[in-house]
């Protein structure tokens, strides 16, 4: 109820409103927001850039007995790799990289996973499956696409 004597109220006095909006447009101003926005897109880019640059593809042996970095042919995978070659060693490769797996008795002969012993296994990989259809199919990562029909 205003009062009787004409004067205006505090709450509808349109000066003390007036004062309380710019009171509390300086308390949120939206230039903080965008001041706020770009330091954390910032510190995002410094903080989650990729620092691993891709090595130059190279053919020179630099292994130190790794099989990581080293360059395989297929052929030698099967001949040198398959455990019965002079280092009775047996390495697959699946993707482009190659994996040691001597110390596994399922690779070793009679193994479950014998018949992946120096071979490439991408697509068998690809299909889950251990049939020599898919054993002998040779991954180029250019080249091979799979399909969900799996057969």
């Amino acid at each position: 109820m205003p009062p009787l004597d004409g004067s205006v109220p505090p709450e509808y006095d349109p000066s003390a409103m007036a004062n309380e909006y710019l009171k509390a447009r300086e308390e949120f101003d939206p230039m903080f927001y965008l001041i706020g926005l770009g330091l954390f897109m910032l510190f995002f880019c410094l903080f989650n850039r990729d620092k691993k640059k891709e090595a130059p593809i190279s053919h020179e042996d630099k292994s130190d007995g790794d099989p990581k970095k080293t360059f395989f042919t297929r052929d030698q995978l099967k001949a040198d790799y398959s455990g019965t070659g002079p280092s009775g060693k047996i390495y697959l490769a699946c993707f482009d990289t190659v994996f040691d797996v001597t110390s596994s008795a399922n690779f070793q002969p009679g193994g479950t996973y014998a018949s992946f012993a120096g071979r490439d296994v991408s697509v068998a990989c690809a299909y889950h499956s251990t049939e020599e259809k898919y054993l002998s199919q040779a991954y180029d990562r250019d080249t091979t696409h799979f399909t969900i029909d799996q057969e």
